[in-house]
């Protein structure tokens, strides 16, 4: 083989690689469409983490021993699973991260325990304060901004708030018409926190959450569901069947969503 000829070859074989390097970056960036089927026994699932990559539309197949409600923290997403049917959960993976999944098991004493609870078994004389009962905003991309005004109704109250996304930020609002007069406060979140995180304002004040973080944000009223958890476990924690029989919830797994 001569030197022009093994040139050319040499050139071909380098276009080729190139090609198939090329497609396939390509094929990993489209967002699919992923069924994945779940079962549901007792106080665990199959597969105990569930892994897609971000943007991904999603179809969990879940297959239950029991019925109950499924819900898919982080992204807020509940649905009731019937024992004789298998339930199809849909939900598009826009926000990366680990998130919890966890199972309400349907029984008497949980139905007992609705009539004196509200649906994220708060008591009832906690008005307000439950899981985004006051508001919930959109997912805030880095730069996008969320504003609430406060009410009159809202005097004398403090309203916890978190990210629904990332427990870690986290925080209140205290109304008072002893705090400062001001038309609005600005609540700024970056390093995964809330920068303040306490503010006492009168009402008719505008609260603004500005997202500084480099990962997306939903801010919400109440505690976070691990905040709820953790506190109910510290009243509960020497009796676990007891907290079953109160409507808890079970932990079963994980959802990870990948960047693509």
């Amino acid at each position: 083989m001569n030197i022009r000829t093994l040139n050319k070859h040499m050139l071909l074989t380098t276009m080729v690689a190139a090609g198939v390097i090329l497609t396939a970056a390509c094929s990993g960036g489209a967002p699919e469409a992923v069924e994945i089927s779940v079962n549901v026994m007792g106080e665990a699932m199959d597969p105990g983490t569930i892994r897609v990559k971000q943007n991904d539309m999603v179809t969990l197949k879940i297959d239950a021993e029991e019925s109950g409600e499924f819900h898919l923290h982080g992204y807020d997403i509940e649905q009731d699973i019937d024992e004789d049917e298998v339930a199809h959960f849909y939900f598009v993976a826009d926000a990366t991260g680990r998130y919890r999944i966890t199972f309400h098991p349907s029984s008497e004493a949980e139905d007992e325990m609705k009539d004196k609870k509200g649906d994220h078994g708060h008591d009832v004389k906690e008005e307000g304060n439950g899981h985004g009962e006051i508001f919930m905003s959109e997912v805030l991309e880095t730069g996008d901004s969320y504003s609430f005004l406060v009410a009159d109704n809202f005097e004398n109250q403090t309203i916890p708030f978190h990210s629904h996304l990332h427990s870690e930020v986290s925080g209140s609002i205290t109304i008072s018409h002893d705090a400062p007069e001001s038309e609005s406060v600005t609540i700024q979140i970056k390093g995964l926190l809330a920068h303040p995180n306490e503010v006492s304002v009168r009402p008719g004040t505008n609260i603004i959450w500005t997202n500084e973080d480099v990962v997306s944000h939903m801010m919400i009223s109440g505690l976070h569901t691990d905040a709820e958890q953790d506190h109910d476990e510290e009243k509960d924690d020497h009796d676990e069947h007891a907290e079953h029989a109160d409507g808890e919830e079970i932990d079963l797994g994980f959802l990870e969503v990948r960047p693509r």
